[in-house]
């Protein structure tokens, strides 16, 4: 525009405000704007992936359950008049006494569906398992079709999918850089969805170099728009940091700038067309922007894959973790034994009087030599 050069090369986008002013050669590239964030975090606690499906709240209402229906059966087995009679050696009806533990044992077999030792006899209690069976089964078959799901196929949440999404979304902001054909695109634009990334655009910083707008979309705080291509590249150089939207927007032409009315713009053209002719642009693309397997698009679902033990050990940790309290409950019931401290003191109180007996023993007969000696 000011007349100091002819010519000037790179991804400068065709606009109508643009060739009112300077001249654009043929377009060489069509590319749309896409949207840079920060790549979401590799899944954390893999090997207790087994116990997501269900959250932490469900799991424990389940135990709180457990507990509430445990209490509701122990009460009924205790004041119902139909609770459970069985038969004493002299064929006379005899009342088991409830216990509490028991019901909650029972309880907890039945969501386990391991069944249990006794069935109630009482309405009311046929009424409290009938419900809790269906519960169960309910539960189960819940917990069965989410784990196979969870376990085999990988869901990658993207923060940022399209445009809409982060027009909606509540914690990550829209940067540009300032100045550019966005600027004014938002600015001007009547579409709902842009006027929105507009009004989320008050207080955005000022921006006009790659490296400092990277810093922000690694706060991820920021989801950075620009070309398609040039987000492309950078995500392909650091792909376990950055992931892009599927969506593109804006599609238009890239051309290279020559100056108003220019006796080149012809010749341009003409190599442009030649170049795209021959496939040498689509050529290059590929070798700058090949896609690898490491760096993949931001799919919402991934492929299913086989589990390896990273993901279900967490289960042999709970289960190991488990055996370990019981031998300290084992211990603690032996040590606690009024049964077996008392056979503990008694073996001891023997040992005690055999190291007595002997010492006499022993003192008697040195005592013997000794007279014995004296006589002589």
């Amino acid at each position: 525009m000011a007349m100091e050069a002819d010519f000037a090369a790179g991804p400068f986008t065709i606009t109508s405000a643009r060739e009112s002013v300077i001249d654009f050669t043929t377009t060489y590239m069509e590319e749309g704007i896409g949207i840079l964030t920060m790549r979401p975090k590799v899944e954390e606690n893999k090997e207790y992936k087994m116990f997501k499906p269900l959250s932490v709240t469900v799991w424990v209402m389940i135990a709180v359950a457990v507990v509430i229906v445990g209490v509701l059966v122990y009460v009924n087995n205790r004041y119902s008049p139909f609770t459970t009679v069985t038969q004493t050696e002299d064929n006379e009806p005899h009342q088991n006494p409830p216990k509490l533990s028991s019901s909650m044992w029972h309880v907890y077999g039945y969501f386990v569906e391991q069944g249990g030792d006794e069935r109630p006899r009482s309405l009311s209690g046929r009424l409290i398992l009938s419900v809790w069976w269906i519960f169960t089964i309910l539960m189960l078959a819940t917990y069965t079709a989410n784990l196979a799901a969870y376990l085999t196929v990988s869901i990658i949440e993207s923060p940022i999918n399209s445009l809409e999404e982060l027009a909606n979304h509540n914690d990550i902001r829209p940067l540009i850089f300032s100045g550019s054909n966005l600027h004014t695109l938002f600015k001007t634009a009547k579409s709902s969805v842009y006027r929105q990334i507009w009004t989320k655009m008050s207080g955005m910083p000022i921006v006009k170099d790659i490296d400092t707008t990277l810093s922000y979309v690694r706060t991820n705080e920021y989801a950075f728009m620009s070309d398609f291509s040039l987000l492309e590249y950078i995500m392909l150089q650091d792909c376990q940091t950055y992931a892009m939207a599927d969506e593109k927007f804006n599609n238009a032409g890239f051309g290279f700038v020559l100056e108003e009315n220019s006796n080149y713009l012809n010749a341009f053209n003409l190599a442009i067309l030649k170049m795209n002719e021959a496939g040498l642009i689509e050529k290059w693309r590929k070798q700058w922007w090949s896609l690898s397997d490491d760096c993949t698009s931001s799919d919402r679902t991934g492929s299913a894959q086989s589990l390896g033990l990273d993901s279900i050990v967490g289960l042999y940790y709970v289960y190991f973790g488990v055996v370990g309290l019981a031998i300290i409950s084992f211990l603690i019931e032996l040590l606690c034994s009024r049964k077996t401290v008392q056979q503990w003191l008694s073996v001891q109180v023997t040992k005690l009087n055999a190291l007595k007996t002997m010492l006499i023993n022993r003192l008697t007969n040195r005592d013997s030599d000794v007279v014995t000696l004296v006589t002589k």
